[in-house]
């Protein structure tokens, strides 16, 4: 009985921490770079699952963390996503979506935003076979790109 509630009093912390720390970016978020991007096939991008289709996103990087929020083209907010690293892409001007796959399973690895001269990277669930939006031989289903603004 106490496990329990201590299980429900750590969730509900971990929930109040983050509303703390995401909300105030989400009420002003002056987002650092917008774009859209389509997934030939359905993709898992962090806790979201996407299905082929088209979609935008919007990055702020302004905070003490980046987070990217992916929206479908309707406008309706689906989710947003944390980086779990980041690091300097300079030699860019391209936007594009890493994907990589594994046991049937396709999922966002890495963005790399040409606007922002970074590329972020995903926590990925595993996996080792990688496919990306740029290079030859890469299977149709698992490319995205995303065009930036």
């Amino acid at each position: 009985m106490k496990s329990n509630f201590a299980s429900r009093v750590s969730r509900f912390l971990v929930v109040t921490l983050m509303a703390i720390v995401f909300a105030p970016q989400f009420a002003h978020a002056d987002s650092s770079a917008r774009g859209k991007f389509t997934l030939a096939s359905p993709a898992r991008w962090g806790l979201i699952v996407l299905p082929a289709g088209t979609y935008s996103y919007e990055i702020d990087s302004q905070g003490p963390a980046s987070f990217i929020l992916v929206s479908d083209l309707s406008g309706r907010s689906l989710g947003f996503v944390v980086p779990q690293s980041a690091s300097m892409k300079p030699d860019t001007d391209l936007t594009s979506l890493q994907l990589k796959s594994e046991n049937a399973e396709t999922y966002v690895s890495s963005m790399t935003v040409g606007d922002l001269g970074l590329e972020f990277y995903f926590t990925p669930p595993s996996g080792n076979a990688v496919f990306s939006a740029k290079g030859s031989g890469q299977s149709p289903q698992a490319v995205a790109y995303s065009a930036a603004k």
